[in-house]
């Protein structure tokens, strides 16, 4: 008889209280690893445009169950952490999503209470933000402001989804520079949006983006240039280029891509023991190299997998 070992040091039978494998979507795990490179440049890419150098937006792609629900998770604490203002939002799909996300704007902009410097300046961007939100079908009516309901502002807007999203994001952008830190936009599952809403959404982005700020330099008498602190994710399945190109918006084709592939084998082996040991699950070096062969570097694997006697159904 043969006997493959799937797990080492381990009591032959969990229930599901004890298990540590899960299987899920887009939860933050215990341990994350493996994706340094990609990590890193999302945190450049923040750093810069917090400091007002324009920056392109990124996108992730990959497949599903390859992490990249789990990468904007954790970039989003991060920047959270960091004291970065972030705004996210999940596209359903068959679902108007601009509505949402402006509501959702508005929702961080009166999260992060500006000093009373600025109060008459948020107010009228809320204003603004509220009537935006109303004329595309969001919730941004909800908003409340210092404990009192915010009136909207119907006579602010244009009645161009473009136009009225791109001063939207360039108010947010310049109030969040008021307190000395940037806005981060995350959009994910993007393929699923409607191409009349992303057209606007994407070339607002660039319009937004574009927008440059000048200030005198006391010291010198130059004029400094710089841009709005406003950084721009998008992450979706590998046919999100698809859903740019539909929209016609060649500035976010050019947009930096980021692809998230399998994990690398050093980063698994890594993981695996330190997500486990908390559980009192432990490998011997055979049981780990048999676990690494069947996880292959597919990152969903690490969740469900590893409790199972055989290997699994591919999904790649």
């Amino acid at each position: 008889m043969v006997i493959l070992p799937l797990m080492a040091t381990v009591p032959p039978l969990r229930d599901p209280l004890s298990t540590p494998f899960t299987p899920g979507y887009g939860a933050l795990p215990r341990v994350f690893a493996g994706r340094e490179p990609e990590f890193r440049d999302l945190e450049v890419m923040a750093a810069r445009t917090r400091a007002g150098i324009y920056e392109q937006a990124r996108r992730v792609q990959g497949i599903r169950g390859i992490g990249k629900t789990v990468l904007l998770g954790e970039y989003e604490q991060w920047a959270s952490d960091s004291g970065l203002w972030v705004t996210s939002l999940t596209v359903a799909p068959g679902a108007g999503f601009v509505g949402r996300l402006v509501g959702e704007l508005g929702r961080t902009i009166a999260a992060h209470s500006p000093t009373d410097r600025t109060v008459r300046r948020v107010l009228a961007v809320l204003r603004f933000l509220t009537a935006v939100g109303l004329r595309y079908g969001g919730e941004a009516w909800h908003l409340e402001y210092r404990g009192r309901p915010v009136t909207p502002d119907a006579a602010r807007t244009t009645g161009d989804t473009q136009e009225d999203l791109r001063r939207l994001l360039v108010d947010a952008a310049l109030l969040a520079r008021d307190r000395g830190t940037g806005l981060v936009l995350l959009l994910d599952e993007a393929q699923n949006a409607d191409t009349a809403e992303l057209a606007p959404l994407l070339y607002a982005l660039q319009d937004a983006q574009k927008h440059v700020l000048t200030e005198r330099d006391t010291a010198s008498g130059r004029t400094l240039r710089s841009s709005p602190p406003l950084a721009v994710v998008l992450a979706g399945l590998p046919n999100l280029p698809d859903a740019i190109a539909r929209a016609a918006a060649t500035f976010m084709s050019r947009s930096r891509p980021i692809e998230l592939g399998p994990l690398p084998e050093s980063a698994v082996r890594k993981a695996l023991p330190e997500f486990t040991r908390p559980h009192g699950v432990d490998w011997d070096g055979f049981a780990l190299d048999r676990i690494v062969e069947l996880i292959d570097g597919y990152p969903y694997f690490f969740t469900s997998t590893a409790s199972t006697p055989g290997p699994p159904a591919t999904g790649r």
